[in-house]
């Protein structure tokens, strides 16, 4: 179906959305080769016509706008019709992820504006990528930083192209996401940074048995890929922190706890040692007059003093 440009600025905006996205539709039934629903198809084509004629003939503007006010009842059937055909699809989708510029200025293939931004993107952290690993930056603290960060960014494009490659080949892609793709890829590049610089490479296994060769840049391009395993990982150091934290605290109370419970009967002993001294001291006179009541009382307080201990 020929593509034609129709005057619709001046008509009723709800008409005019059903006829400008069923257009949009059928223009992709056509494309795909999907089955051509044939009263709908009809009927769009019996519009598009009259649209025509009556700009050909220079009608006047108000007299488009009665067409498609004339004929909005069927335009929501045909909407309906497409919309069904096209599922997952929608006129908004199918708009976003139609290829409308140039991949490079000197390449006549299109692509949809979204996937030539990130392909532009990766591209560049991939030459990034390669100049840090060969050593031509002379600072090698520079140099280290910079292969981290054009590391965890290829992985961020990367997982982000290989993600939305499967939406824009179904004419599925949101535009609303886009901004969930930006996001996504700048956590991803600080993710790679955060994830290289707090894993130690000599922990991991690097013996010529394994299939990976761990080096800081691979751990910064896994953390930019994954940037959900990167929180994860943060989050249980997270509570491996709070948990000897905790430990801390209670093995301090305990401690504490333990320490005035022994002052504690340190002085209940030392009280009661006074106490029996006096008790000795006072018994005195008792062991000259009555010997027998003397080893009695004596005996007791050794009890008592044996209690304490």
């Amino acid at each position: 179906m020929e593509k034609k440009q129709i005057p619709l600025d001046t008509c009723e905006p709800f008409a005019y959305s059903l006829l400008r996205d069923s257009l949009c539709m059928a223009e992709y039934v056509v494309e795909s080769g999907l089955k051509l629903p044939t009263d709908a198809g009809r009927e769009l084509s019996n519009i598009s016509t009259d649209l025509m004629n009556a700009k050909n003939e220079n009608q006047d503007k108000k007299i488009i706008s009665e067409i498609i006010e004339k004929n909005s009842e069927k335009l929501t059937h045909i909407y309906q019709a497409f919309a069904d055909i096209v599922a997952p699809a929608t006129p908004l989708t199918i708009r976003f992820t139609t290829p409308t510029d140039r991949m490079f200025i000197w390449l006549g293939s299109k692509c949809v504006p979204i996937i030539r931004n990130m392909l532009i993107m990766s591209l560049i952290f991939l030459l990034g990528f390669i100049i840090t690993s060969i050593g031509l930056i002379k600072n090698v603290t520079w140099e280290t930083n910079l292969n981290l960060f054009f590391s965890a960014g290829l992985g961020a494009y990367f997982y982000s192209l290989y993600t939305a490659n499967w939406y824009i080949v179904n004419r599925t892609f949101n535009p609303k996401y886009t901004t969930f793709y930006n996001n996504r890829i700048i956590i991803g590049i600080i993710s790679g940074f955060i994830l290289a610089s707090i894993i130690k490479v000599s922990a991991l296994p690097n013996d010529g048995n394994t299939v990976i060769k761990f080096t800081p840049s691979i751990i910064a391009l896994l953390g930019g890929f994954s940037a959900d395993a990167v929180v994860k990982i943060l989050n249980r150091i997270v509570a491996v922190l709070v948990a000897l934290v905790r430990g801390d605290t209670k093995d301090i109370i305990e401690s504490k706890m333990q320490e005035m419970k022994s002052k504690s009967e340190a002085k209940i002993y030392k009280d009661k040692i006074n106490l029996a001294k006096e008790l000795v001291e006072n018994m005195t006179d008792l062991k000259k007059k009555d010997k027998v009541t003397y080893e009695k009382m004596k005996e007791q307080i050794d009890k008592f003093l044996g209690a304490a201990v």
